[in-house]
């Protein structure tokens, strides 16, 4: 009766992972110059779309790319501010749980 109890308990959990939906997301991205380099070590900042606190700091890795997961679904806005580069800004950023949104930022040089 227990070896029963045990396969009917695991087939009803596996079923309910597989039907659960996650409920947050990930963004993912890369950050370039205007000659299309990927530029590692670079600072972004995730902030909720009207809010002044950042929700997250993640920095880039050795190929440019950044991810940022377990974001709620919402619109937010990314913004970058990078040594010899212009601030980098995108707002209305929507999220929607269980996606993988990509954003790809590309810094132009700092006017002198």
């Amino acid at each position: 009766m227990s070896w029963r109890f045990n396969r009917l308990s695991l087939f009803f959990f596996s079923a309910a992972l597989l039907l659960a939906q996650p409920e947050t997301a990930i963004l993912r991205g890369i950050v370039t110059d205007p000659s299309g380099t990927r530029l590692k070590n670079i600072e972004v900042i995730l902030f909720e779309d009207g809010k002044d606190l950042s929700v997250r700091k993640v920095v880039t890795n050795g190929a440019g790319e950044f991810e940022i997961s377990f974001v709620r679904p919402g619109s937010y806005l990314i913004k970058i501010d990078a040594n010899n580069f212009e601030t980098y800004e995108a707002d209305g950023i929507a999220v929607e749980a269980g996606q993988v949104r990509r954003v790809e930022a590309h810094l132009k040089p700092e006017s002198k």
